[in-house]
């Protein structure tokens, strides 16, 4: 049985499935507020952790996003990349 952890120290693990050897398919825990969190897996029902994290963005998916900070704050304009609030 695969698991799936979000955050280091969190508990409550979730079910993970093997898609393939660069894939794994984890259930969604509820969370209140959106956030940023590190993701874990374990291939042995969870006795064992990966020690490296993948990072992945929970938001509320009934409103926009909103930006909070950017980095860096001064720099050359382009034409690229843009970010504003929509109407």
């Amino acid at each position: 049985m695969h698991k799936c952890r979000y955050g280091f120290d969190a508990t409550g693990d979730v079910d993970a499935e093997y898609i393939s050897p660069d894939q794994i398919l984890c259930a969604r825990p509820a969370f209140a507020l959106p956030m940023d969190v590190p993701v874990v897996a374990s291939s042995d029902n969870g006795l064992n952790f990966s020690t490296t994290a993948a990072r992945f963005t929970f938001r509320n998916g009934s409103s926009h996003p909103t930006i909070s900070s950017y980095s860096p704050i001064y720099g050359k304009k382009s034409k690229r990349a843009a970010a504003h609030n929509p109407p």
